[in-house]
């Protein structure tokens, strides 16, 4: 019977296990019928919304098997969809309408945070235009640093048309800039400066053109090279020799030494504003003269001729033939000798208008020292003011003797009133000479 019973057992255990694996598998068919299981009332109360296909749906079409609570819920769409079509629109301009709110106020809260907000435009004009005169050369340029303080600021400085009638054309600078001064310069005269160093023509034509269109309103021309005049100076000058220029008072121009060894061939001559340039008063060479393109002298009033380079050098016939044509001269400043040679004898310059006269020593690349001795040449009955720099006792020693011969023509100078001598190593002696042959001047000024 024990036999039998433990025989049976593993048929009764294998019968437990089969039964609790079936009573396993049971409840998890059931929990994952729950799991997966909906209720089909409750999925239909709660409502499905599937945004991709909404735009497919066309909620103003009815439908005759609609329900009530089908037609309000419709309608509440269509009335929901036009409240976000127009706050979308709505949206749309308070974005735009934004950024120049933001400028206005920007606008107003830079006037009222700025020193100057309550000075009236015209004041704050008359102050930009101070300012700009005394930093005429500062980079960046003034009317630039102006114009970036504040929105209040540009609107001033952009309508004040003196601020952009200095116009520079140079490779520091870029040429496209030049349209825009000469509309901002407003009926200004203009002061042009021409940089040509480094400058190709290329660069430069175009700008140079826009500029000759405004030659009636030149008032200073200012042209620096460093290069063959040939090449730099007589190419852009050839564009305004037969304009005319009404309001232009002053030109300069400078050439720097640029190691050239031969001569250079001047042009044909040409007549510089050949149509006239009635107010021009103010003409300066620098180690350069505008050999074949003289422009019309009759009222120079001032003239300055510093440190000629060797080939730009005047024959005796150009000079006397210069100063011939300058009647109204009353200023004169000549900072080394500007001719080839020595001063032919017996040649007498003869300047009955002027009032100033200033010579200077200048001392070129073979060190060789050059004076001025155009004073020993020059009548003046009018000079009033003689300046000398750098003058030596040798030099007064010559003038002395160019006289001695002639002691009807003493006093040299005999309206002579103001003496200035600045770095001039004088002896007792030529002290001496100076007061026998100056004897009207009444102050002397020693630096």
């Amino acid at each position: 019977m024990r036999r039998n019973l433990e025989r049976d057992a593993p048929e009764d255990a294998l019968w437990d296990d089969t039964v609790r694996e079936f009573s396993i598998e049971t409840n998890d068919d059931e929990e994952s019928d729950d799991e997966g299981s909906f209720d089909e009332a409750d999925d239909y109360d709660e409502g499905s919304y599937d945004e991709e296909t909404d735009d497919e749906i066309d909620y103003n079409e009815t439908d005759e098997w609609e329900t009530e609570g089908e037609y309000l819920s419709r309608l509440k769409i269509l009335q929901m969809k036009d409240t976000k079509k127009a706050l979308t629109a709505q949206l749309l301009e308070l974005e735009e309408a934004l950024p120049l709110v933001k400028a206005e106020h920007a606008k107003f809260r830079n006037r009222r945070a700025a020193s100057t907000s309550r000075l009236p435009d015209e004041i704050l004009c008359l102050i930009f235009d101070r300012l700009y005169q005394k930093s005429l050369w500062e980079e960046p340029p003034t009317e630039w640093v102006l114009s970036c303080v504040s929105t209040y600021w540009r609107e001033v400085a952009h309508n004040v048309g003196s601020l952009w009638a200095t116009i520079y054309l140079s490779t520091r600078r870029s040429t496209e800039y030049i349209e825009v001064y000469i509309k901002r310069s407003k009926s200004c005269p203009l002061s042009v400066t021409f940089d040509i160093c480094n400058l190709r023509r290329a660069e430069y034509m175009a700008a140079w053109t826009s500029l000759v269109n405004e030659v009636s309103r030149w008032h200073r021309l200012y042209i620096f090279a460093d290069r063959d005049p040939s090449f730099s100076i007589y190419v852009p000058l050839e564009f305004v020799a037969d304009k005319s220029a009404a309001l232009l008072e002053e030109i300069r121009v400078e050439l720097e030494d640029y190691g050239w060894t031969e001569e250079f061939d001047h042009p044909e001559a040409f007549a510089l504003f050949g149509g006239g340039a009635p107010r021009l008063r103010v003409l300066e060479f620098d180690g350069f003269m505008l050999h074949a393109c003289w422009p019309v002298f009759n009222g120079i009033t001032t003239l300055f001729i510093h440190e000629l380079l060797p080939e730009a050098m005047l024959e005796d016939s150009q000079f006397q033939d210069l100063f011939k044509n300058l009647p109204s001269l009353t200023s004169l400043s000549l900072y080394g000798d500007p001719l080839k040679r020595d001063y032919p004898r017996g040649a007498n310059i003869v300047l009955t208008s002027l009032r100033a006269l200033r010579l200077r020593l200048m001392t070129d690349d073979l060190n060789q020292k050059r004076f001025p001795h155009f004073w020993e040449h020059l009548t003046a009955p009018a000079l009033k003011t003689l300046y000398l720099f750098e003058c030596r006792n040798h030099d007064v020693d010559k003038l002395s003797d160019c006289f001695t011969p002639f002691p009807e023509l003493r006093p040299i100078f005999p309206s002579l009133r103001l003496l200035v001598l600045e770095d001039c190593q004088f002896s007792d002696r030529t002290f001496e000479i100076l007061a026998l042959e100056f004897p009207s001047v009444e102050h002397l000024v020693l630096h």
